[in-house]
């Protein structure tokens, strides 16, 4: 329960607090009962620290407040600002349809010459007139020769063993985690 003189439990007193016991009350003097339950210190928290009762009280002051509408003057230029923006920054269905033609138009050759492209460098790199096509055949043969040899040795370890080499992994990578995070709080964290 609140003292006579507006203080919240466990405070030690002040101008402030007898502040935030008059900004509870309403025209007839009365709390809420939300502000009455922060006074007596029912609320979650009350007492934890000091303030927290003044928080609570001025938490739930302002979650009382009914909504509010914007004056009618801004609501109608935050409209007007919108309606304003030119036709490209609003979404594809807003576009003029002859923009929406010509983009879709665009994208169809972009995608078309992209391929194109592609096709005729693949078809440059088959043909024997590049003179490091031979370098890569060779590099392409090395890494599916490699890719081969990693095949048939995982094929020779039993699965047990991959899944306890995986734990092992893992569990090493969270002690590595760990150990950073320690490193971090000790080296850098001030307290």
């Amino acid at each position: 329960m609140s003292d006579p003189r507006g203080r919240l439990p466990g405070e030690r007193g002040g101008a402030g607090r007898d502040l935030a016991a008059e900004v509870g009350r309403d025209e007839g003097g009365a709390l809420g009962r939300g502000e009455r339950a922060a006074l007596d210190g029912e609320g979650a928290g009350a007492g934890r620290e000091e303030g927290g009762g003044l928080a609570q009280l001025i938490g739930g002051l302002a979650r009382s407040q009914p909504p509010r509408r914007a004056p009618a003057s801004l609501e109608a230029r935050v409209f007007a600002r919108i309606a304003a923006r030119p036709w490209w920054s609003k979404g594809f269905a807003h576009w003029p349809v002859l923009a929406r033609a010509a983009f879709l138009v665009a994208s169809f050759g972009f995608i078309k010459l992209t391929l194109v492209g592609v096709m005729w460098a693949v078809e440059f790199v088959r043909t024997s007139d590049v003179a490091a096509v031979d370098t890569l055949h060779r590099t392409s043969d090395a890494v599916s020769a490699t890719v081969s040899l990693g095949s048939q040795v995982l094929k020779l370890i039993p699965p047990g063993w991959l899944y306890i080499g995986a734990g092992v992994g893992f569990v090493l990578y969270a002690v590595l985690f760990g150990l950073g995070t320690l490193a971090y709080r000790t080296l850098y964290v001030q307290r």
